[in-house]
């Protein structure tokens, strides 16, 4: 049970956020403990102040919409793109090599000096902005996305906050809880 997992050798890397929510759903996998990756399951994880949250993992109706999302090809990836140990190098390199448009953006110049700093840069305007970042920076990073005309959000893994989606909801962004990397796997099937 999810209980034990607190119990578990895992604890230390739970209270540093080095295992992601993936990881931890293909260890209870592994336990038994969890039948399908893609159901929705509910998952202890410590957080920033010891503050306990659920975390959804992707649905069929998730799965459905991000499916959705990959038909478009304007994207824009906010997170560290360039350093290979990244995830959002990892996916703005795939989307590139499937084909896709697809530009880096960070909100801190000094972090990501490589990526775009403000979405009014972009050559075009994105379809799809991928959430590879912070919660706490990714509220602000999707109101400056809406102020530029992005209309889609998809929040990627260790990303997601319901403040983010319920600013979408509220200013009718269309907002999906996927992996980009994993959609982008899908279409070669």
């Amino acid at each position: 049970n999810v209980f034990s997992l607190q119990e578990s050798s895992l604890t230390k890397y739970l209270y540093s956020g080095y295992m992601g929510v993936e990881s931890i759903c293909y260890y209870l996998i592994l336990r038994g403990c969890l039948q399908d990756i893609t159901a929705t399951v509910k998952i202890m994880t410590l957080r920033r102040h010891r503050i306990i949250r659920n975390i959804k993992t992707d649905t069929k109706e998730d799965t459905m919409a991000a499916h959705e999302f990959m038909k478009f090809k304007n994207w824009v990836v906010c997170g560290t793109i360039s350093r290979p140990d990244k995830y959002a190098y990892r996916i703005l390199t795939a989307l590139k090599k499937q084909g896709y448009n697809a530009e880096g953006y960070h909100p801190i110049p000094e972090v990501d000096p490589a990526a775009y700093h403000d979405f009014k840069d972009l050559p075009v305007v994105p379809d799809v902005l991928d959430l590879v970042i912070s919660p706490t920076l990714g509220l602000d990073v999707v109101k400056a996305a809406y102020g530029a005309g992005i209309k889609r959000v998809m929040a990627q893994p260790g990303a997601r906050s319901e403040a983010i989606q319920q600013w979408c909801t509220d200013h009718k962004m269309e907002y999906v809880e996927a992996c980009a990397l994993v959609e982008l796997n899908n279409l070669d099937q």
